[in-house]
């Protein structure tokens, strides 16, 4: 009884296993994402070296995802590896003295989009 049990066993799992299954498995992973835009001052000049933010919309708001990164010296950023299932926009926010430098993308990704460039945007100092 027992070694047909083991036989039937085995049988299963190669069952599985030739279908490509396993049991308790992870979900399949998704391919790797990246978001990229440019950023300018109202007055032209690129946004260089300056903190913008991921956002995502869950629904009512846009929400921060925890990234963020410095633009390089024509005020563009990529993030890699970025969520893949919600709308994603870029976010240039910095407080400076008594004045706060803000904008956003206005072209936000797509779920499940890949890469995405979400163009270009100007920041105002408020």
């Amino acid at each position: 009884m027992k070694a047909t049990l083991s036989k039937l066993v085995t049988v299963i799992v190669v069952a599985f296993a030739s279908l490509g299954l396993s049991l308790g498995a992870a979900e399949q992973a998704h391919a790797a994402s990246s978001l990229s835009g440019c950023f300018v001052w109202n007055t032209g000049v690129p946004y260089a070296g300056r903190v913008v933010y991921v956002e995502a919309w869950n629904g009512s708001t846009w929400v921060g995802v925890n990234r963020s990164g410095k633009t390089n010296t024509r005020g563009c950023i990529t993030f890699n590896n970025t969520p893949t299932r919600m709308y994603l926009r870029l976010h240039a926010y910095q407080v400076i003295g008594f004045s706060v430098a803000d904008g956003w993308s206005y072209i936000y990704s797509s779920p499940n989009s890949g890469g995405e460039f979400v163009g270009n945007a100007t920041v105002f100092l408020r």
